[in-house]
């Protein structure tokens, strides 16, 4: 149960006429992609290695956050610009890692189901531009999305309301009339501060399939 200390709401899953998705953990797996990447910017600039199941443990903290973390539990010194310099390499590297990029279940087959729904589809991901839009191309998805959002497109990333809020703008769409698809703390909290109805995978949703059923059924998705 989604449970921020607020009152929940319902929202009807047949008021929606938008669908928002989350990127990494909810339509693909990049875990690899992103370790190896990360692995490589941080040996560059600390020599550094980042230990494979400390990333995997902490997979969903944003980058930034991972790296502060390790340093602590590695004890060695680091600079925000040490910092920032790592995760410009990491973006650069990711390239060199896509082909290990993989499709989650029903990915493919979720999207252009609702490609043929009258509601419009978007892309929100803590990705920059250049990592989502050649994953997107790569995988063929590019093109099932209406609106695609990164972290390079808006002032204040997740957790943060911004992108939802630009969502609901190029929408034209109340908060209610959409729904947010994410797998992270991040989504959850950004979901929650623009008011928006979420549904996590692996919670709500055992395989983003499941998502066709509250489509189809009507059923009551939770809001904050």
């Amino acid at each position: 149960m989604l449970n921020f200390g607020f009152f929940i709401l319902f929202t009807n899953a047949n008021k929606l006429k938008g669908i928002v998705f989350d990127l990494d953990g909810t339509l693909i797996d990049s875990k690899e992609a992103h370790y190896y990447s990360l692995r490589d910017a941080l040996l560059e600039v600390k020599g550094i290695e980042v230990p494979y199941n400390f990333f995997m443990r902490n997979y969903r903290l944003e980058t930034k956050e991972k790296i502060k973390l390790l340093s602590q539990v590695k004890r060695f010194k680091i600079t925000w610009e040490e910092i920032l310099k790592i995760v410009e390499l990491k973006r650069k590297y990711y390239l060199r890692y896509i082909d290990r990029v993989r499709l989650l279940p029903y990915s493919r087959e979720v999207l252009e189901y609702l490609r043929g729904k009258n509601m419009y589809i978007g892309l929100y991901t803590l990705n920059s531009r250049i990592e989502a839009y050649n994953v997107l191309k790569k995988l063929g998805l590019i093109d099932l999305f209406d609106f695609i959002l990164t972290q390079d497109d808006v002032t204040r990333p997740k957790p943060h309301p911004e992108g939802l809020y630009k969502f609901l703008l190029m929408w034209r769409l109340k908060p209610d009339e959409i729904v947010y698809i994410g797998d992270s703390m991040y989504d959850k909290e950004c979901a929650r501060r623009a008011r928006v109805p979420y549904l996590e995978v692996g919670t709500d949703l055992k395989t983003l399939i499941d998502i066709l059923y509250f489509l189809e059924m009507g059923e009551p998705i939770k809001t904050f």
